[in-house]
């Protein structure tokens, strides 16, 4: 009896290491998703073009549509030059 229940321990500690393992790889897979999270999100943000913009410039006189959309280049710029600072491997990724 001692031997069955010594065998049942046997197996069920090497059942919590297993789950103590699986945990800290969840844990570290939850971690890197909060963090490509967090990186996209300021990601989107940034290239989101503000509503009042794409008002502006569909309802405004032709002239100043033109000067909207020369800032609406000028944003777009700004965006392309960030692209830039990203590891070559990120590059085709975000494409």
């Amino acid at each position: 009896m001692l031997n069955g229940f010594q065998t049942d321990l046997s197996s069920i500690s090497s059942e919590i290491q297993t789950l103590q393992q699986q945990s800290v790889a969840m844990n570290q897979r939850l971690k890197n998703r909060q963090a490509v999270r967090g990186e996209l999100s300021q990601f989107v943000d940034e290239m989101v073009i503000p509503d009042s913009m794409i008002t502006s410039v569909s309802f405004s006189a032709i002239v100043d549509s033109l000067h909207k959309l020369s800032s609406l280049n000028n944003f777009e710029k700004h965006l392309k030059s960030g692209l830039f600072k990203l590891p070559l491997a990120q590059h085709d990724t975000l494409m």
